[in-house]
This record gives structure tokens, sequence and C-alpha cells, in this order.
């Protein structure tokens, strides 16, 4: 019972490796790519070695020395998911003066007056009709 799960893991990692690989040659999508333009494959080649290489490498160094660079390697994910989150924070700070501006229910306000310009003030009157009609069924 402790088993099932990595069981069922496995299996479903196998399983849409097999799909992959089929779709991948029997629909000829990916060998259509690459043999349209076979400069394509040189980098994909070269990621596949230096991969292999970086494994080859981690493999020997000492324990403490992987776990150091686990640890290396979790700290730089966390940094990279913190900053790509703050520039979301960011981003949707940035577009929220638009959105106060289009709600009915907040007061025009003189925030941001080079953006109002730039955009104009977006309603629902200003939007074709036939999108209008075809999402809102006014």
């Amino acid at each position: 019972m402790r088993h099932l799960p990595l069981l069922l893991g496995i299996t479903l990692i196998v399983g849409m490796t097999i799909w992959e690989v089929s779709d991948f040659f029997v629909t000829n999508e990916g060998v259509r790519y690459f043999s349209s333009e076979p400069r394509r494959l040189v980098p994909v080649v070269l990621l596949g070695l230096a991969g292999g290489v970086v494994a080859l490498v981690i493999s020997r160094l000492s324990p403490r020395s992987q776990r150091t660079l686990k640890l290396a390697a979790l700290g730089t994910f966390g940094a990279l998911l913190l900053f790509t989150l703050a520039l979301f924070a960011y981003s949707v700070g940035h577009l929220a003066p638009m959105v106060e501006d289009t709600h009915p229910s907040i007061p025009h306000t003189t925030r941001h007056p080079e953006e109002r310009e730039r955009f104009g003030r977006l309603t629902l009157a200003s939007w074709p009709s036939t999108f209008r009609n075809e999402f809102f069924g006014t």
C-alpha cells in the first residue's frame, strides 16, 4: 500500500512519455519541424549534452557539496519566484488606475491623466455593438 502512489506516478509518467514520443514520431509534427530547418536541432542537442555533463559533474560531487548545491538551486528558484510575483504585483498595480477609471461606481479621478489621454475612458458603451451583443446579450 505504501508503494501505490509511487507506482501510479511512475505509470503516469511512462504513459505520458509514450504518448508524447508517439505523437512526435507518428504524426510527424516534431520530425517535420526539425527536418524543415535542421539548424533548429543543434541547440536541442547542445542543451541535452550540457545537461548530461552537468548531471555527471553533480553526481561526482561529495554529498555535502551536493546538498549545498541543492540548497543554492532551491534558493535561486525561490528568489526568481518572488521576483516574478513582485513584477506581477507591480503590473497589476500599474493597471489599477485604468480599471478604476472604467468602473462606474468609482468617481472619475485625475490620478494618471497621461494614461487617460492615451487610452481614453473605456466603458461598455464604447465597445463595438457586436461584442456587447455576443458576450453580454445587450
